[in-house]
């Protein structure tokens, strides 16, 4: 079993524990994965160890027999968003150069689903850096890692928590908060995801933080 952890499944909780206690009961052998919005190359068995502990997808193709069968539960709600976002929203973490992985499979995707590639213009790191130096300690600061990642990295003081996948369900409150807004992450990668999806529902004034030690260093300057 492949079960979707996004913010967006919070609504089928009671459903998803339905499905699991008859799974148990009808199934001699269960085997459960986890995964955030969309299945790519890692699942996990440990929410709590999400970022550390993660099991190659390929392992999990060969390691099961024909005699097994398949249950994917999610609500695919962010799966168009991450594969047509423009600027790029798929989690695909892959050895090597970054951002070839992604590249790549972005390639694949459009071309199975008959659609050119976009181009888009991407702003001077240089411009966006300054820009955080002079917002930073008068923004509000947006945090989008899930609840288990500030257990585990810690919190940066003062930001607000609304995990990517529950951006979607929040989008009056963020177009509430005061301007400028500083959007951060891990990394950069899904505070970029955020940030695209947000400008597409005609919010504005928001910056890419990056990733929480970024904004911490910045906030200690």
């Amino acid at each position: 079993m492949l079960m979707d952890v996004g913010g967006s499944m919070g609504g089928y909780i009671q459903m998803c524990e339905d499905l699991f206690s008859a799974a148990k009961t009808e199934f001699k052998h269960l085997e459960y994965y986890y995964f955030h919005n969309c299945v790519y190359d890692k699942v996990w068995k440990d929410n709590r160890l999400r970022l550390n502990e993660t099991i190659p997808l390929e392992e999990i193709i060969h390691k099961y027999n024909s005699d097994y069968k398949l249950i994917y539960v999610g609500d695919a709600s962010m799966a168009s968003y991450e594969i047509t976002s423009v600027g790029g929203a798929i989690d695909f973490y892959n050895e090597g150069e970054p951002g070839t992985g992604k590249t790549l499979l972005a390639f694949e995707v459009a071309k199975a689903l008959g659609k050119p590639m976009h181009t888009w213009h991407v702003k001077s790191t240089t411009k966006a850096q300054q820009d955080l130096n002079e917002i930073i300690h008068h923004a509000t600061l947006l945090d989008v890692r899930e609840p288990a990642e500030l257990d585990s990295d810690g919190d940066v003081p003062g930001a607000i928590n609304i995990p990517l996948g529950s951006i979607p369900d929040h989008l009056e409150e963020i177009e509430s908060m005061p301007r400028p807004l500083v959007i951060f992450c891990r990394s950069g990668n899904r505070s970029g995801q955020a940030i695209a999806f947000l400008e597409s529902q005609g919010q504005t004034d928001m910056h890419n933080g990056g990733g929480f030690m970024d904004v911490l260093d910045l906030l200690e300057d």
